[in-house]
């Protein structure tokens, strides 16, 4: 199957597959919104990821969406100087380390060794007062299908979930349609697939027993 190439195509493709060509394009534009939003909250996809370095002066929190191109949802945040992982922590207890060492989160010069994500504020401990650097690991914001935009991630790296992911919301206005099951089925499936690819791209398909060594 040859999947579409502009976003006209897309609201075709979507009228056909869910045999609704009695539904109006804008329906179908929105539902292909929907679906786009579901796929940022829930693909984890190679081609989603990014990674940024943020200059960290005494600065506490840090504002994601400024620092970081398309912010979606953090991966992983590394040191600059040594590349240690930092421990990412709740916000209760972030605020209980602080509150602990009778800190405010500044400290001379560490490294930070502690983050926590509140809302799209990255709070760090210690935040080093000479200049230092900590890079961001993330998964980015994809641009959605539109009269300017006729292809995305989406649609050229997941065609299947993207699919599948807007026949979904197309069944939100058909009642008793005994394909929805299929839909919903054919969605989760398309979905853990294609999230296995991007964890089996890193840690390759082979079983390995993994050896995590944590920071102390």
């Amino acid at each position: 199957m040859a999947f579409p190439t502009t976003y006209i195509d897309w609201i075709a493709l979507v009228k056909d597959w869910c045999d609704v060509d009695d539904m109006s394009d804008a329906r179908i534009q929105v539902c292909i919104s929907l679906a786009e939003l579901r796929l940022n909250r829930e693909l984890n996809s190679q081609w989603m990821e990014a990674n940024i370095t943020i200059p960290v002066v005494n600065a506490n929190p840090i504002d994601l969406t400024t620092a970081a191109p398309n912010y979606n949802r953090v991966r992983l945040v590394v040191a600059g100087t040594n590349s240690v992982p930092l421990v990412t922590l709740a916000l209760n207890e972030f605020q209980k380390l602080v509150a602990s060492l009778n800190a405010t989160g500044a400290n001379s010069g560490e490294q930070p060794k502690f983050y926590c994500i509140e809302g799209n504020k990255l709070l760090l401990f210690p935040v080093a007062t000479v200049a230092s650097n900590v890079l961001l690991y993330y998964y980015t914001q994809v641009a959605p299908l539109s009269a300017t935009v006729n292809s995305n991630v989406f649609s050229t790296k997941h065609a299947d979930v993207l699919l599948y992911a807007c026949a979904l919301e197309v069944s939100k206005f058909i009642v008793e349609d005994e394909r929805i099951p299929v839909w919903e089925s054919a969605y989760m499936q398309a979905l853990e697939a294609s999230n296995n690819v991007a964890k089996n791209s890193k840690m390759g398909s082979t079983p390995l027993k993994r050896e995590i060594t944590m920071w102390r």
